[in-house]
């Protein structure tokens, strides 16, 4: 899977969970310590999540940081 392939999944599975369990980007942006338009950009696979701010993701949303991830790279 390519680098643009890993950033949108993750940024899919982000997206999944976040509907899942209603959180917003405002609640996210809050979390992570950024503006809304960079949590949209990073939503969006424009731009990637680092890894700091997939466990602060995880655990707002109560997943493992793994289940965030595609499968080729958690296999």
């Amino acid at each position: 899977m390519q680098h643009d392939g890993v950033r949108e999944a993750i940024a899919t599975a982000v997206r999944t969970e976040m509907a899942r369990k209603r959180r917003t980007q405002r609640e996210l942006a809050e979390l992570l310590h950024l503006d809304q338009p960079s949590v949209s950009l990073r939503l969006r696979g424009a731009r990637s999540f680092r890894a700091e701010e997939l466990s602060r993701i995880a655990d707002l949303l109560g997943v493992d940081v793994a289940s965030l991830m595609p499968a080729s790279l958690t296999s």
